[in-house]
């Protein structure tokens, strides 16, 4: 997490912050396999009346590790939603990243989740996140009761995702919230007010805008209102695997796009992978279009 060395004076709190995460050493996946059985061992001695201090040491400094180990991938999000951010600075997405990545370590259960704690893990920092824009950045102001109803929307498709290895149905999604389909369906349409312009770049280091993805000369007079019901039907029917890399992509399901490595990182696949099927996807949503 962010030092309280930072206030020191000689160095602005960001240039301090990203000088830690620069000299921080990569996290690799044995080491993050070690580092959740120690933080276990950590939660079990806990739960006993004379806890070993020793293992309960061990497992904070390992809390301590893997919380550093993972501010590339919290500075790579918050850089990537600060720019939708008025109000909200970059530390300020960074520390409710970390407070969703200490939520995801309390509740993550490796033995009776299928899920692996890297995808577990960036549910809850995106969901953070997207929960600070929602109530400081969004353009309708959600109540807080509504803004946490939709990230853990999000974090419940995610984990039914890995789970189901395909999107949930809103019935499933209704079940595991305790809710009923009509409320679901209420925090969809309050999610989807969060509307990605088709103008915005979905990766900064590549030269694409999402209206570039879809250009056709005979749409030239389509307006933005009409293009996004177009897209919607045409997204409809591709199939699971380039809908869900569209969606996470070029924003549909957030209003926030996510790098090709992001996408990768979160659906534990290869960057080239996410690749091949985004240019599908983008070819077959072309040809969808075309003949709409």
């Amino acid at each position: 997490m962010v030092s309280s060395s930072v206030h020191d004076g000689s160095l602005s709190a960001i240039e301090q912050y990203l000088r830690e995460v620069k000299q921080t050493p990569p996290l690799s996946d044995e080491e993050e396999v070690h580092l959740l059985c120690c933080i276990e061992n950590g939660n079990v001695e806990q739960a006993k009346r004379c806890p070993d201090a020793s293992v309960l040491r061990i497992a904070a400094q390992a809390r301590d590790r893997l919380v550093a180990g993972y501010q590339p991938l919290l500075l790579s999000l918050a850089r990537r939603y600060v720019r939708h951010c008025r109000e909200l600075e970059l530390l300020d997405l960074v520390q409710e990243g970390n407070v969703g990545l200490l939520q995801a370590l309390e509740k993550y259960d490796g033995n009776a989740c299928s899920a692996s704690f890297r995808t577990w893990a960036f549910s809850w920092v995106r969901g953070l996140m997207v929960l600070a824009l929602a109530q400081y950045e969004s353009a309708i102001r959600l109540p807080l009761e509504k803004a946490r109803a939709i990230r853990q929307m999000g974090i419940v498709n995610t984990r039914l995702l890995s789970e189901l290895g395909r999107e949930p149905s809103i019935s499933e999604t209704a079940k595991e919230m305790c809710l009923s389909e009509h409320d679901v369906r209420d925090l969809i349409v309050l999610q989807e007010q969060q509307v990605v312009s088709i103008h915005t770049f979905p990766d900064p280091d590549e030269d694409c805008k999402l209206e570039d993805v879809i250009a056709d000369p005979g749409m030239a007079d389509t307006t933005d209102e009409e293009l996004r019901d177009l897209l919607k039907d045409a997204l409809a029917m591709l199939p699971d695997r380039e809908r869900l890399i569209i969606n996470l992509r070029y924003g549909f399901e957030d209003g926030l796009a996510h790098t090709q490595k992001e996408v990768a990182y979160l659906l534990g696949v290869t960057i080239k992978t996410v690749s091949i099927v985004d240019r599908q996807a983008q070819l077959r949503l072309r040809k969808l279009l075309c003949a709409a």
